[in-house]
């Protein structure tokens, strides 16, 4: 499976529903997606599986916002699964990782 079709089915079936359950006022705020790395393109397979491969999502969210919401969110994202399909990280540090709260100037 690609990372990025792993994420985006992560963040469907268990973040969305997690978040909309626990916080649903945050929901107009988030901008969610991956920052980074070859699976945001489609690049990873079987074998160039690296660091910063596994279920996970960021979120970014303007600056007053993410203060608002920033400690909720992350008792939210800490509570997720660090493995999803059978897919986890490859070690706990890396999957502290999994999910950032990112700040954006201005989600458009």
């Amino acid at each position: 499976m690609k990372g990025l079709d792993l994420c985006k089915q992560f963040f469907f079936d268990v973040g969305f529903p997690k978040i909309k359950e626990e916080i649903p006022e945050v929901l107009p705020y988030l901008a969610v997606g991956l920052g980074g790395g070859s699976q945001c393109h489609g690049n990873d397979d079987e074998v160039s599986r690296d660091h910063g491969w596994g279920p996970g999502f960021a979120i970014w969210l303007e600056k007053d916002i993410k203060t608002q919401f920033e400690r909720d969110l992350r008792r939210v994202l800490d509570s997720l699964p660090k493995k999803y399909l059978g897919y986890g990280w490859a070690d706990d540090e890396e999957a502290q990782f999994a999910c950032p709260i990112l700040e954006t100037l201005m989600i458009l």
